[in-house]
């Protein structure tokens, strides 16, 4: 029974509300045949089992920003994975600054990196995508990068 609970479990909520949402949650390049979870309207908490190992979730929701996030989990034991979706064109919560894709409380050069690895889908730990989109464009990409690094280095406001 107890096996049962391996894997990888959490919580996904609205980013600005802490509301729970329903959410597919989906293993990329393992996922076959209808094998993804969705978390409940009720809670938001879902549970994937799944065999140790690093994979690359994938969290949407429509009228959401899809989350993606690496997990590694050891066989035998359970991963918490909390994920705050915010709403398609909505501005992440004044916690989070817009470009601070790493969330340290400042934007530099790593925000710029960070984005340009998860535009090449290299998917690096510890991004906030409801962030990365500083262009306000729906779309991450090498431009948001340019405009972050831009900020940097002081050749462009960071008032995204």
């Amino acid at each position: 029974m107890e096996e049962s609970l391996y894997g990888i479990k959490g919580k996904i909520t609205d980013g600005d509300t802490n509301q729970p949402i329903e959410a597919k949650i989906e293993i990329t390049g393992h996922d076959r045949d209808n094998s993804f979870v969705f978390s409940s309207t009720t809670f938001g908490d879902f549970y994937r089992l799944i065999y140790g190992g690093t994979y690359t979730l994938t969290i949407t929701s429509n009228n959401y920003i899809p989350e993606t996030r690496e997990i590694s989990v050891n066989n035998g034991e359970n991963v918490t994975v909390d994920i705050r979706l915010y709403r398609t064109g909505s501005t992440p919560s004044p916690q989070i600054e817009l470009g601070d894709v790493n969330n340290n409380t400042n934007i530099d050069i790593i925000d710029a990196l960070l984005v340009a690895q998860y535009y090449v889908g290299l998917n690096p730990d510890g991004f906030i995508t409801a962030v990365a989109d500083v262009t306000k464009d729906g779309s991450i990409n090498i431009i948001d990068a340019l405009r972050i690094a831009q900020c940097y280095v002081g050749l462009e406001s960071c008032d995204f």
